[in-house]
């Protein structure tokens, strides 16, 4: 973590798209908690503050995909997207991907 936070935004930016990239073609073994704390910070790193309505609870998906957007609600997207970064890394090595 201490790279990242030395790291320049071009850098960052960088490193996310890498990272975006490499998931987008590979299906990593990650349980749906991880999934979904990746999908939290991408969402926040790409589009800031979740402003759309909450959905229903019974819309599951919909619905847990939204509360980890939410929960990332004021982390600047540069920090975001550090925070993407991080934990692709940590789940790459924890899955030896």
């Amino acid at each position: 973590m201490l790279i990242l936070n030395i790291m320049l935004s071009e850098d960052i930016q960088k490193k996310f798209v890498l990272a975006t990239d490499w998931v987008s073609k590979n299906n990593m073994p990650a349980t749906n908690d991880e999934k979904l704390m990746c999908y939290g910070y991408y969402k926040q790193a790409t589009e800031g503050d979740n402003n759309s309505d909450k959905p229903w609870a019974f819309q599951l998906e919909k619905h847990a995909k939204w509360t980890v957007w939410e929960a990332n609600k004021g982390i600047s997207l540069e920090e975001a997207k550090k925070l993407y970064i991080t934990k692709i890394i940590e789940l790459r090595a924890k899955y030896n991907f």
